[in-house]
Parts: C-alpha cells; structure tokens; sequence
C-alpha cells in the first residue's frame, strides 16, 4: 500500500513538472507572437522604380524599331540582351519599359507605344528629345524627386539617393540603383547635366516639353519601317 502512494505521488509530481514545462513554453511562443506581428506591420512596401534608365531604354528601342513596331515577347527580350523570358531579371527590366510608358500589350506581343516610336526613328534631335522627356515625366518617382530638387545648382548625386529612401521610400539596399537611373535618365532627356566632378545640375523643362501621357498607341502597323514593300505601297 505504501508503495502504490509513493509511485503515485511521484507520479503526480513528474505530470505536474511536464505541464508546467508545457505551459511555459506555450507562453513563449505566445509572447513572441505578438512581436513579430508589430514586424510584420512595420514593414512597408518599398517603392519601384525603372531599373533600366532611359538612356539603355532609348538605345534598345532603336534596335527593335528597325525591324517594326511589335514584337514578340522573346524577340523583345533578345533586344534587351536576355536569352530568356522566364528570368526574373526580364521580367523586372521589361517592367520599366511599362513603368516608361514605351510599350504597351500582355502575353506573347508587344508593341512600342507612339512615345516610344519616337524615340526609336525621330525626325530630328528635338522630336527626340521631347519624346525623352515624355517618357520621364510618365515616371511618377522620378518627377517627384526632379521636381522637388533645385534647378540650375551642382548637386551631389548621392543625395538625391538619401531623399528617395526617406522621401520616395525606395529601399535602402536599391539606393545606388535608384540614382544610376534617375541621373542617366534624366540626362539623355535634357533635364539634367553632369560636370566633371561627377555633380548633377537639374535644368528646368522647357515650358512646350509635353507632360505625362497615358494615351494608347496609334493602330499598330505590322510593317517594318525600313521594309522597302511597305514604303512602295505609300
């Protein structure tokens, strides 16, 4: 009889130690629970931006427009220098030619928008130019940050970084990428100049320079605009 109380005893006391280990590290898990929730919730979304300046843009766009104003998704991606349609890098790269507003269609065709068409076969400098800058304006990230910024002063480039990830909210770790493109970018466009010690002095639009535009492209013309059928055919 002795026995049995004792085994029980000890019995009793060994469950009771499993609980309270059990318990105990129920009410970790739970108090760390919580913390990682506030993480959750204080991560934001950081803000995109064109990986590809308009500078490598417009370059890309000259190629593909010798040979018409659509393609095909791989053909396009050819153009861009990627052997593939399925990497995230295209798929990143091809979303700053849409962030430009330089071409336009889903799926397996693409098609340059009229911005674009400009770009890729101008008439002269300043159609060119004008077109450039149309394209930056699409840009909403970018017009933010040249607006805000001082016109005709040397600026350092690397502040232009610190106000797009405290301003803009581009990420950290996307700093310098951010500022390759936006200074690029806005130099081919004739809306900003580098000197020498690598400073940028932002220049004011001219007053007729047209703004954003979210209008479709003109009906598509299959043809190429160098194919010497489609020019007889005029």
């Amino acid at each position: 009889m002795v026995r049995f109380v004792l085994v029980n005893w000890l019995y009793r006391v060994w469950c009771g130690g499993a609980v309270k280990k059990d318990e105990t590290m129920t009410d970790d898990d739970t108090a760390d629970q919580p913390t990682d929730t506030v993480a959750k919730h204080r991560r934001k979304k950081s803000t995109g931006f064109p990986v590809v300046s308009l500078a490598e843009a417009s370059s890309i766009l000259k190629e593909a427009g010798r040979y018409g104003w659509e393609h095909s998704t791989t053909a396009f991606a050819t153009y861009m220098g990627h052997g593939s349609t399925n990497s995230g890098a295209f798929r990143q790269r091809l979303a700053a030619f849409r962030d430009w507003k330089l071409i336009a269609g889903r799926g397996d065709t693409l098609a340059l928008t009229d911005v674009a068409r400009l770009i890729a076969l101008p008439t002269d400098d300043a159609t060119e130019r004008q077109a450039l800058q149309t394209a930056f304006m699409n840009c909403h990230v970018f017009v933010k940050l040249y607006e805000d910024s001082a016109k005709g002063q040397p600026l350092d480039p690397e502040g232009f970084g610190t106000r797009a990830v405290h301003d803009v909210g581009v990420a950290p770790g996307s700093k310098e990428k951010f500022v390759q493109s936006f200074v690029d970018s806005a130099v081919v466009a004739g809306l900003a100049q580098l000197d020498s010690e690598g400073r940028v002095t932002l220049v004011q639009a001219a007053a007729n320079d047209p703004g954003p535009t979210d209008a479709p492209a003109a009906p598509l013309d299959r043809s190429s605009p160098l194919d010497p059928d489609a020019a007889s055919s005029d």
